[in-house]
C-alpha cells in the first residue's frame, strides 16, 4: 500500500464518527489542504470545528460531477484486494 494512503474505519458516515475517524488522522499530520465532493459528511459544524482546532483548510469541488480521481482509484483497488482475498482464501499479513 502506498504510504500517502490512511485508512480509518467507520462503523457509519455520520457527523460525529467522520470527525473521529478525522481527528485520528490529524494527530498524526500537520496542517494541510482537504478537498472533497459535496456530502453531508463533510459539510458540517462538527467537521468544521475540527478542521479550525488543527489549523487545515477545507475546500469542495464546485462541479457536483467532479469527484476526486485520486481517492476514487484508491477505493477501486482496495475493493479489488477485498475481493481478492475473500475468495481465494487467502490472509493478509500486514
Amino acid at each position: 500500500m502506498a504510504s500517502r494512503f490512511i485508512c480509518v474505519p467507520v462503523k457509519n458516515k455520520n457527523a460525529v464518527n467522520v470527525a473521529k475517524a478525522f481527528e485520528t488522522f490529524l494527530k498524526q499530520r500537520q496542517q494541510f489542504t482537504l478537498q472533497t465532493d459535496k456530502v453531508l459528511e463533510f459539510l458540517n459544524t462538527e467537521f468544521k470545528k475540527l478542521m479550525k482546532k488543527y489549523s487545515s483548510s477545507h475546500f469542495t469541488t464546485s462541479n457536483n460531477d467532479i469527484k476526486c480521481a485520486v481517492v476514487e482509484r484508491f477505493n477501486r483497488t482496495l475493493k479489488s484486494m477485498f475481493k481478492y482475498f475473500t475468495s481465494k482464501g487467502t490472509r493478509c499479513v500486514a
